[in-house]
């Protein structure tokens, strides 16, 4: 068996550097929620149990949808449980956060199968051998 290496050009190193910077600022302004976004929620007016349903919505959803690193965006849903007035509205709440799981997933997977098809036969080789390489990976 041939190893062979990943190269990347610099376009491609680049796009990796800012979609990481993307990411790490979106994961940082979530782990921030509980001073701004139930702030937001608290402050719209007879409303907050629809904004809550909201901003667990979208967090989940782009926790779900995200392709090049996990967000943790689990531990958020039972804090926004807490501000919800009643058992059904956690209920409720649980549902909405499903169905934003189910559909990031299925964004993700589009994504994914999207540029699949519209990677150049190098890319796929570069894919093909990180798909080896961290499948034969042992678990920590």
């Amino acid at each position: 068996m041939t190893s062979s290496k990943v190269h990347l050009s610099q376009p491609q190193k680049d796009c990796i550097v800012v979609a990481s910077a993307l990411l790490l600022g979106v994961l940082l302004y979530f782990l921030q929620f509980d001073f701004s976004l139930l702030r937001w929620a608290k402050g719209s007016k007879g409303n907050e149990v629809g904004s809550i349903y909201l901003i667990g919505f979208a967090i989940t959803f782009i926790g779900n949808g995200s392709i090049l690193f996990p967000i943790p965006y689990a531990a958020a849903i039972p804090i926004l449980a807490i501000y919800l007035p009643s058992f059904v509205h956690q209920i409720i709440l649980g549902v909405i956060c499903g169905v934003a799981a189910g559909v990031g997933e299925m964004t993700a997977y589009g994504v994914g199968y999207v540029s699949r098809k519209t990677m150049s036969d190098e890319s796929k080789e570069n894919v093909e051998y990180l798909t080896d390489k961290f499948s034969r990976s042992n678990p920590v």
